[in-house]
């Protein structure tokens, strides 16, 4: 919940800078505007006016330099940097105006132009970061597609540390199988084949995965009494959603909890259906923990497993794994429905 908290922080001070940006321009633009007057023939009243507004855009870009060293802080939070191509002397702009003479208004003129048109790509620039905010917030993302991963494709693509810059919830593997993931809270735990958990390192890499920044604004009592199916209907009614991809988190003690994990695997690489076949099942009673569920509809038939899917970790964090079945009464339900399933490795 933190790394969201950091992108909605991001996406304001993105939103300030913009702000920023356009009061400038308009101060620049009515500069140029005094200028050309002043330059073919203005009076003092012309050239008072002009002075007056690029004072304003002296101001106005100082305060973006502001902004942008406020901007630099929460995008180091989320992992992201401004684009290269922004300059950092952006605010340290200044026009000199002492002389008042055609060849000094030739200059100033031009610096105006000049300035003007740095500050529309630069905006531009920002609108762009807004945008990919956007996306990190609005979508679900994965690395590799499933029938990738069935294939054998068990080598990790993505470090750990990579993955979570899109998302603080979700599920998958790791490197040669070395374990079920389940990710809560932007901290990645590994459920080993005998479904003791650990917490991953971020250095570590991952052949397939799935997570997306949880919105935890609002949740839901949600009665299921009964099993995963029941449960699948339960949220299926709840997000009123089969078309869009959801990610969710569901907290609660479970009555029963039967889960697997996953040891590592070596070369050369078996089917994945002979390895699951080969691990363990575990069964918990009366286990409190949080379940990650993730929803993919039927658009996403090949990429990840179409419906509803789920990992679970106990509160303790000492056992969790892939859900095979479960028996639970109620649950808490956080959920986001997501704009698309974006693939993040091919």
């Amino acid at each position: 919940m933190d790394q969201l908290k950091e992108l909605k922080e991001a996406k304001r001070a993105a939103e300030e800078v913009i702000e920023r940006i356009d009061h400038a321009l308009s101060s620049l633009e009515s500069a140029s505007s005094w200028g050309l007057w002043d330059l073919f023939g203005g009076d003092f009243f012309s050239s008072w006016m002009k002075r007056g507004k690029i004072q304003d855009a002296n101001m106005d870009l100082q305060a973006i330099s502001s902004s942008l060293n406020t901007l630099n802080k929460e995008l180091e939070d989320v992992n992201m940097r401004l684009p290269s191509e922004i300059s950092d002397t952006l605010g340290d702009h200044a026009f000199d105006l002492w002389f008042d003479n055609i060849f000094t208004d030739i200059r100033v003129q031009g610096e105006i132009k000049d300035s003007l048109q740095e500050l529309k790509d630069f905006r531009g620039q920002i609108i762009s970061l807004i945008k990919k905010i956007n996306a990190d917030m609005q979508n679900l993302f994965q690395v590799s597609s499933l029938a990738h991963f069935q294939n054998k494709g068990y080598d990790g693509l993505v470090s750990i540390e990579e993955m979570l810059s899109y998302g603080d919830t979700g599920f998958g593997t790791y490197h040669a199988l070395n374990g079920e993931m389940i990710v809560l809270d932007g901290i990645a735990y590994r459920a080993l084949g005998d479904c003791r958990v650990e917490r991953a390192t971020r250095r570590e890499t991952t052949p397939f995965a799935t997570l997306g920044f949880l919105d935890d604004e609002k949740s839901y009592d949600c009665k299921i009494n009964g099993d995963i199916k029941t449960l699948m209907e339960r949220l299926t009614a709840l997000t009123q959603n089969t078309q869009a991809p959801v990610i969710a988190c569901l907290t609660g003690v479970f009555q029963e909890m039967v889960v697997h994990g996953v040891w590592p695997v070596t070369k050369p690489y078996q089917e994945l259906n002979l390895i699951i076949r080969k691990q363990a099942i575990y069964t918990f009673q009366e286990i409190r923990g949080r379940l990650v569920g993730v929803f993919c509809p039927p658009s996403a038939n090949g990429l990840n497993v179409v419906g509803w899917h789920f990992h679970f970790l106990s509160d303790d964090l000492k056992v969790g794994g892939h859900v095979n079945d479960l028996w639970v009464q109620s649950l808490m339900v956080t959920f986001s429905v997501k704009k698309e399933l974006v693939l993040i490795k091919p």
